[in-house]
């Protein structure tokens, strides 16, 4: 209970919000690499390690395909989190790791790239998770710890873990 809260407290360390105010919830997705040929109505390009290289714009996997989470501070000192899928989502990670090895995928969080090291497919991913090691922001962790259960955490687990979460910023913000 003590390390939930500690972490809690890190990843909302600098995150206030305003009187009455409300946390926008994240939209989180994930694309595979595409292929310049593929035009810019279907792909978009980011820089990875001073490399070109193109997604597919329609993602495979985004934000109503996660079921729970699990944050954790990278080695670095950076937010990261572990994300699972729903049944139907991790049949569809799998398929596409099998079919699509060798490429990468970038994880795209509020429109932005996460700067993480891409997730290069080398096997299928059968566990329906998928991970981003960091470059998450402390509001972006604020909003999935209210609006998402940890992995393994039944329901009144997460209920009560928001409902103590809500009222330490709410103390907070009165101090």
């Amino acid at each position: 209970m003590f390390f939930r809260l500690l972490l809690a407290f890190t990843l909302l360390a600098q995150t206030s919000f305003g009187a009455g105010g409300s946390q926008k919830e994240n939209t989180l997705s994930f694309h595979l690499q595409g292929h310049e040929t593929d035009g810019p109505k279907r792909v978009f390009s980011h820089v990875i390690e001073n490399e070109r290289r193109f997604f597919q714009k329609t993602p495979f996997i985004s934000t109503k395909d996660i079921i729970a989470y699990r944050p954790f501070i990278s080695e670095n000192g950076e937010p990261g989190a572990v994300f699972q899928f729903s049944e139907a989502a991790s049949k569809r990670l799998t398929a596409h790791t099998t079919q699509n090895q060798g490429k990468t995928i970038i994880a795209m969080i509020n429109g932005r790239p996460v700067d993480q090291p891409e997730i290069f497919v080398d096997q299928p991913i059968q566990d329906g998770k998928l991970v981003i090691w960091e470059g998450l922001k402390d509001a972006e962790m604020t909003s999935f710890e209210l609006s998402l259960p940890h992995i393994g955490e039944n329901t009144k687990q997460w209920k009560t873990r928001v409902k103590e979460l809500k009222a330490a910023l709410k103390e907070r913000q009165n101090n």
